[in-house]
């Protein structure tokens, strides 16, 4: 393996060609910026209070005690991203 710099530019391709594949959608705790629940909720022709309610969780930042915005996972167990599926990510595209 060739040790990268945060300088140097280096390509990525997610498929089901890669062992990795779907792996980094599992064990999540994804943290939403207002862009991203913006570009989402409108890719998925939602309002922002659907999409809020139906896939974030809204916590307290310890030391701000600002509101966080997260991803609420699919499931409990392994904690599956709401938008993985066996071909990928459903919202790459947002």
């Amino acid at each position: 393996m060739i040790p990268i710099s945060k300088d140097d530019p280096f390509t990525f391709c997610c498929s089901a060609k890669v062992s990795c594949f779907n792996q980094c959608c599992r064990d999540l705790n994804q943290f939403l910026t207002p862009y991203d629940i913006l570009c989402l909720k409108n890719y998925l022709g939602m309002t922002s209070g659907k999409f809020l309610e139906r896939y974030t969780t809204q916590h307290t930042g310890p030391e701000t005690g600002l509101p966080v915005i997260a991803l609420k996972p699919k499931d409990a167990l392994n904690l599956e991203c709401p938008f993985v599926t066996k071909r990928g990510c459903s919202v790459y595209q947002a």
